[in-house]
């Protein structure tokens, strides 16, 4: 294993590691295999097993015990050798054995492998990103970091700093035997000769990337290899510089020396390479390698003063211990008074007095001669101030006079000096001196020179001269001390000053303090602008408001200030008072109106504005507040000027339903039904279906939204409206169509799943759609099959297709129908032939059709023929009584009917007696028509309405039939369908006979009879036939407004 170096072996309770290329590098360690173990032979000093999540160290060096030879075994889910750095007692250091590796992804933990207590924490080092790379070097005291940001990090684990001292870097290493770092960061290859400075980095440009850094031993040089496509090359670093290092580490000073000499030294690695020597060298007192150090990087005057100390000693016979050495070199750290201690306690008072004066230092010289009680203390004073003076130093001089005690000498110093503030003093702490009027004179005047106006007023005050006291007060702008000054001594002046004193606060912008000056001096204005400009408002308008001039007009400008700024904080109420003021009601009110307070804004406006100017200007904020998008606000102002129609306008153009509905409701309650329907007829133009159907349900125009999805083929939604809105008639109806929609078999199997299959054939009669009506009888209502065909019998007869009516009212079982139907058209051989086929008791019915065409054509006997033929000789008796022939009458009653002759002959005597001048001429009654509502009356009377209102139904305009008879025909059929029979009947019945009516010319009877079974479309389509327009919109707009 490791590259066939290693050999691992395994016995019952151990395991044993051998290099197999230095036999004494063997161990073996108790160890319990579970088999999956992974090893890396990555360190030469230690194999690294990981296995169940734990990673454990073994050292290769024999050792007497299996135990000693496991440094460590930590948990960590990083097992990469680039995460994991071990250093084992490299460069003979004893005891140095630690490791790094990662916690977490970005965390490092460092342990000290010799701690008894096994792997012990030392440091931990926390970072912000995740860590890929890291290494510790040789001597175990810094550590090398990347992130995932390919920034290189260096830790110094003594200091605990943590310094980036490469970014992009993709390549970054140790160097073997030395502190030297190299990284390479894009086409730059950094090298850290000196990692104790890392700002001090040597940079090169190269091509290509680093693949190694190997060291050849024979030379003792180190290079870099570098790969560019594929192709190799390599750069040699500074080998005196590494080992420079090395070097250091072994306290190898001279061989340091020797390197550094050997390397280039101008530039700034070698200058720090030396700057380190110097200080470690001098550390270990290395002193003579310390000054060629410090020269070596020019700073001269150390070197120099170094130099004179090797000298010294080597003076001393090479004794470092000497006590004048070792004062020099408390001096070269810059410890004067280790230097001074060392000087007297050897008795070397000279030598310490030199040394102070050699440093200019003279207040200690003089002060270790007064304490030795030096015989040249008083020359060295002298000498001193003779060295002060000629130097120009006259200020400390002066100092010196003063702490001298002379006073008058220190003061004529200090004013020779220009310092008269010291001078003055000086004066005010000598009362002897302040009786001297010519210095105290001569010392103001320099301090008004020198516009020291407080100072001097403190001296004019001190010797009472108070009017100079409050000229230099005032100069100097130090009013407290002259307000004070005044109070005492010239009142009259105060008011003066205080103004004057607000003035200077205000300029130094001190606006606070200035107005309660300004008020002391009565100027209130003055305060008031104070206060403005310091930004106290409320303090402003509280002084304002103390003024009993409102007129003035620097009163209301300040008032508009104050409107101005309350109006910006939304201190609305604070604002209006101060506009109105100010007498600017326009502003408040467009404060408002900015503020969308649009009931205080209108307030304002009808109070100090024209109603016209007021709704104008609404009007238009109104406008531009909609075009911003701002419809609330733009509301508001509407409803504000009572326009409410205008903001209802606007949500229509915005289409905001909701809003608009919210208006209408509140504003036009009896509008509001016709809102919802436009906005609904809106909504599905949209094709916003859904949203539609909720405003025609909410207009209780439910049948608009039904149709609306039946347009649409949406048949769920429209029998859904319809069933929930209409109920079951209106439901059935939809269903019908639903289902004619989808026609045959699908149709009539939704018509059963629905439950509507009777009603829905009855409607598809009624709509003459009789081939889904048969589709319906014939799978689902197999004994309505026979009705069906009857109406559809009854159909064709209106369509004048006779043959196929024949043949439905023979399928209907309804011969008498089909007899009837000829007999009505006078088609007397199909008449006889139905009749002969089916029911010969229907011949009569032929004859009597045949008699009453023979009466209509005058043709009596004939007519008595058929009618006896049939065995009515009653018909014959009435026919010639209604016609006046009454010898006839007589005649057939005494022949057929007997027992009717009395009864006869007295209505005969009757009618006679009643008018002799009734019209003899025959008339016309018993028609065809005659016979119908004959039959219809007998069916009527036996109950049988449908077929009553059937045979009222023959009766048609086109026939020749009076048009009253006609009116009362259709009038029976209609009473009688809305009384006994179904509703969808009624209105079957009502349909056919309303455009009859239309065409008789009686279309608002037509409208009459609409309207009784709510057919409200064909009631407005019959008024409008009458041209009763007012009705037809009347009717329209109340159940219709489409």
């Amino acid at each position: 294993m490791g590259r066939d170096r290693y050999a691992v072996g395994y016995t019952t309770h151990s395991l044993i590691l051998v290099d197999l290329e230095d036999e004494k590098r063997k161990c073996e360690v108790h160890w319990q295999s579970s088999g999956d173990e992974k090893f890396s032979f990555e360190n030469e000093n230690v194999c690294m097993i990981f296995a169940n999540g734990e990673l454990t160290l073994i050292e290769y060096a024999p050792s007497g015990r299996h135990a000693d030879n496991i440094l460590c075994t930590v948990r960590t889910e990083f097992l990469s050798p680039n995460l994991i750095s071990v250093r084992v007692e490299e460069r003979n250091l004893q005891g140095n054995k630690k490791m790094a590796y990662l916690l977490d992804s970005r965390t490092i933990a460092i342990v000290d492998l010799m701690s008894t207590s096994g792997a012990a924490v030392i440091d931990q080092v926390n970072h912000d990103a995740n860590i890929n790379w890291l290494a510790l070097n040789e001597t175990s005291r810094h550590l090398l970091f990347r992130d995932k940001n390919l920034k290189l990090y260096l830790y110094n684990l003594q200091t605990r700093a943590k310094t980036c001292i490469l970014s992009f870097c993709i390549y970054a290493q140790w160097i073997p035997d030395s502190d030297v770092v190299v990284g390479q960061s894009q086409d730059n290859l950094s090298v850290w000769y000196n990692i104790e400075h890392p700002e001090s980095c040597d940079m090169k440009p190269i091509k290509g990337d680093v693949t190694e850094i190997s060291k050849d031993p024979s030379t003792n040089r180190t290079y870099v290899r570098l790969s560019d496509n594929g192709v190799q090359s390599s750069l040699e670093l500074d080998s005196n510089k590494i080992e420079f290092n090395t070097a250091i580490n072994d306290e190898d000073f001279r061989r340091a020396v020797a390197y550094l000499d050997a390397s280039d030294s101008s530039d700034e690695t070698s200058n720090a390479l030396w700057e380190t020597l110097a200080r470690l060298a001098y550390e270990k007192q290395e002193y003579t390698i310390a000054e060629q150090a410090y020269t070596a990087t020019r700073q001269m005057a150390k070197a120099r003063f170094l130099h004179s100390i090797n000298q010294l000693a080597r003076e001393k016979n090479n004794s470092y211990d000497h006590y004048e050495v070792r004062a020099k070199l408390a001096i070269f750290e810059r410890q004067l008074k280790t230097a001074e201690s060392i000087y007297l306690e050897n008795g070397d008072v000279d030598k310490a007095i030199d040394m102070y004066r050699t440093m200019h230092h003279w207040d200690e010289a003089i002060s270790v001669a007064d304490r030795k009680r030096h015989p040249q203390a008083d020359e060295l004073r002298s000498t001193y101030y003779k060295w002060l003076m000629d130097t120009k130093q006259i200020a400390r001089a002066a100092e010196w006079k003063l702490k001298q005690r002379e006073e008058e000498e220190a003061i004529a110093l200090y004013m020779q000096a220009n310092l008269p503030s010291r001078s003055a003093h000086i004066l005010m702490q000598s009362s002897q001196l302040m009786r001297d009027s010519d210095l105290v004179t001569r010392v103001a005047i320099s301090l008004v020179k020198a516009n020291m106006y407080e100072l001097a007023g403190d001296l004019y005050e001190h010797v009472q001269e108070f009017s100079k006291a409050l000229s230099c007060y005032e100069a100097g702008k130090c009013f407290r001390k002259a307000v004070k000054l005044a109070r005492r001594t010239a009142p009259q002046n105060v008011v003066t000053l205080e103004s004057k004193w607000g003035d200077d606060l205000a300029e130094q912008m001190q606006y606070s303090e200035a107005v309660n000056h300004f008020i002391e001096a009565g100027e209130n204005m003055k305060a008031v602008n104070a206060a403005i400009q310091g930004r106290q408002w409320a303090r402003a308008l509280e002084i304002l408001e103390q003024q009993r001039d409102e007129n003035d007009p620097e009163i209301a400008k300040h008032y508009q200030q104050l409107a101005h700024h309350f109006a910006h904080i939304q201190e609305y109420d604070k604002a209006e008072i101060c506009y109105l003021k100010a007498q600017c009601p326009g502003e408040c009110v467009e404060m408002y109106n900015r503020a969308a307070k649009w009931e205080q804004a209108f307030r304002l406006a009808k109070q100090y504005m024209n109603k016209d100017e007021v709704t104008k200007l609404y009007s238009n904020q109104a406008k531009e507040l909609e075009a911003k998008g701002r419809y609330k606000e733009a509301e508001k102002l509407y409803i504000t000027i009572n326009d409410n129609a205008a903001a209802i306008l606007m949500y229509k153009r915005t289409k905001n339903y909701d809003a608009l509905i919210r208006l209408v409701r509140q504003y036009y309650p009896d509008k509001m039904k016709d809102t919802e329907i436009t906005i609904a007829k809106e909504l599905e133009q949209e094709k916003r279906y859904k949203e539609a159907e909720i405003h025609y349900v909410q207009a209780g125009d439910w049948k608009s939204a039904a149709n609306m999805y039946r347009l649409l083929d949406s048949w769920e939604d429209a029998y859904r409206i319809a069933r929930q809105h209409g109920g079951p008639v209106p439901a059935q109806q939809v269903a019908f169509f639903w289902a004619k929609k989808l026609g045959g078999d699908a149709g009539v199997k939704l018509l059963n799943k629905l439950g509507h299959a009777e009603q829905a054939l009855d409607l598809a009669c009624e709509q003459h759609a009789y081939e889904f009506a048969f589709d319906i009888a014939r799978l689902l209502l197999k004994d309505k099959l026979p009705e069906v065909h009857y109406k559809y019998a009854l159909h064709l007869e209106d369509e004048r297709r006779y043959a196929e009516a024949e043949a439905e009212f023979l399928k209907a079982k309804k011969p008498r129908d089909a007899v009837l139907m000829y007999v009505q058209i006078k088609d007397w051989d199909r008449a006889q032939r139905i009749a002969q086929a089916n029911d010969k008791a229907l011949l009569n019915d032929v004859l009597i059709g045949q008699a009453k065409q023979a009466f209509d054509n005058n043709d009596f006997p004939k007519a008595e023929s058929y009618l006896l033929q049939a065995q009515r000789p009653d018909l014959a008796i009435k026919l010639y009584y209604d016609n006046g022939s009454y010898q006839d009458a007589l005649r057939v009653c005494e022949e057929y009917m007997p027992n009717k002759l009395d009864e006869l002959r007295k209505d005969i005597e009757r009618k006679r007696g009643v008018s002799k001048s009734d019209d003899k001429r025959p008339t016309t009654a018993y028609k065809n028509d005659n016979s119908i509502l004959e039959q219809a009356a007998r069916c009527e009377s036996q109950g049988e309405y449908q077929r009553a209102v059937d045979l009222y139904l023959r009766l048609l305009p086109q026939q020749d039939i009076p048009k009253e008879t006609l009116m009362k025909s259709y009038l029976k059929a209609s009473d009688l369908a809305r009384k006994f029979l179904p509703e969808n009947k009624a209105q079957h019945v009502i349909r056919t006979i309303g455009p009859r009516l239309v065409q008789l010319g009686n279309p608002n009877q037509a409208a009459e009879q609409y309207l009784l079974v709510e057919l409200y479309k064909e009631a407005v389509e019959a008024f409008i036939a009458g041209r009763q327009w007012e009705k037809a919109k009347k009717l329209a707009l109340e159940v219709d407004p489409q």
